[in-house]
């Protein structure tokens, strides 16, 4: 009888190693799998972040191309005409009477028409 107890003994030490490699397979499994979400979720807060910043970079486009849409518009104006003129050539309406400022305040005078000299 000793000789069968020594066999069965053997027999369920055998049993649990097969168990204990299954189990060791598993933890690592586990600790890879956790790693791995871990790393998804760290890419995915990233990615979200990234995201949003380029929401904000639309709409900042967005309200860009609006500027020069509505610069457009004004330089196809006849006022855009009138300012340049103002602007550069110093042109002014007939009725119109300029100021300038220095030491003292002069008045000018608007131009008046009046023939070529020959």
């Amino acid at each position: 009888m000793a000789g069968k107890r020594r066999k069965r003994h053997k027999r369920t030490g055998v049993r649990k190693l097969p168990l204990l490699i299954v189990a060791m397979v598993a933890v690592i499994l586990s600790v890879a799998l956790i790693s791995q979400r871990d790393n998804l979720l760290h890419k995915s807060s990233v990615q979200d972040e990234r995201i949003r910043e380029l929401e904000m970079q639309i709409q900042k486009e967005e309200m860009r191309r609006l500027e020069i849409l509505d610069y457009e518009n004004y330089v196809n104006s006849p006022q855009f005409v009138e300012d340049k003129a103002r602007e550069k050539f110093g042109l002014v309406y007939d009725d119109e009477v300029i100021i300038r400022e220095g030491k003292e305040k002069e008045w000018i005078d608007p131009p008046t028409e009046s023939a070529p000299a020959e």
